[in-house]
């Protein structure tokens, strides 16, 4: 890291009470601009706040620790393909429609890059992902169907 990119960045170590807010600067985007950030919580919930909703991209070097009840089976229907695809309790939706032939793109494996993103079609998705996905969509790697079966766009 250069010198002058050190004063205004300096390093951080642990848990951030938020001193990055004051140190983003959505108004220096162009009005269309797209802002990433892939970082320890504390900078993403600061970009959360400074970046309008539209245009800002989040991620997280890991998710956050949470539980959920225990993994039931279910089975997901392609409706694009007309295959169904069992998911056991013990697999992820990602590595059931890989081994169906059916692979969706995927990054972190953990739910919070959001590369593996699916859209739903019918039926409600648990999210179990870090990166809150909007309606009609869920990320294949962490979250699982609330119900028998669930329908995607796929």
């Amino acid at each position: 890291m250069s010198g002058a990119a050190r004063s205004r960045w300096p390093p951080v170590q642990g848990l951030l009470p938020n001193p990055w807010k004051d140190r983003l600067a959505p108004d220096a985007l162009e009005p269309d601009a797209l802002a990433y950030c892939c970082a320890p919580a504390g900078m993403p919930a600061a970009a959360r706040e400074a970046f309008p909703a539209g245009r800002l991209h989040t991620e997280r070097f890991q998710p956050a620790v949470r539980s959920f009840g225990p993994d039931t089976a279910f089975e997901a229907v392609c409706a694009r393909s007309g295959l169904t695809v069992p998911v056991p309790a013990d697999t992820s939706l990602l590595d059931a429609l890989a081994h169906a032939g059916r692979p969706v793109p995927s990054g972190c494996r953990e739910g919070v890059r959001g590369s593996c993103e699916v859209s739903v079609l019918d039926r409600t998705p648990e999210h179990r992902d870090d990166i809150g996905a909007p309606e009609g969509r869920m990320y294949a790697c962490a979250s699982r169907a609330r119900s028998a079966r669930l329908v995607l766009d796929l």
